[in-house]
């Protein structure tokens, strides 16, 4: 049989799954939220480095010395300039994102998908 439903919960792999959908959009959110703050103050010194040179001045050699530079010129928060913006997209986009996986991952599996597209091949 072509479709098999994945959504009984007896697989393994479905164990880590949230048991409702709020929950679902509660732990993807959370999730993306951590991952944004610990990768924060990468980002704002990847920006800086991209940024640094429009105007004709290089401020910083490496990484290490962007780093330190804006710890030393503006402080540690200079690091999480941004991180309230982002935590708002990261906290609705996370969650959504999160639970439409799990629902499409749930309806839509590998072997549906195949038999899907040799249906729509025999067709045409």
């Amino acid at each position: 049989m072509c479709i098999r439903d994945r959504s009984t919960g007896n697989d393994p792999k479905h164990r880590m799954e949230a048991k409702s959908p709020l929950r679902g959009i509660l732990y993807g959110s959370v999730a993306s939220c951590v991952a944004e703050a610990a990768t924060m103050p990468i980002d704002v010194i990847k920006v800086r480095l991209q940024y640094q040179g429009s105007d004709g001045t290089l401020q910083y050699k490496n990484l290490r010395e962007a780093f330190r530079g804006t710890v030393r010129a503006e402080g540690v928060n200079a690091l999480f300039k941004g991180i309230k913006p982002a935590m708002v997209r990261q906290f609705t986009y996370g969650g959504l994102r999160s639970v439409s996986y799990t629902h499409l991952r749930a309806h839509e599996t590998p072997e549906h998908l195949v038999c899907r597209l040799l249906l729509e091949k025999k067709k045409h």
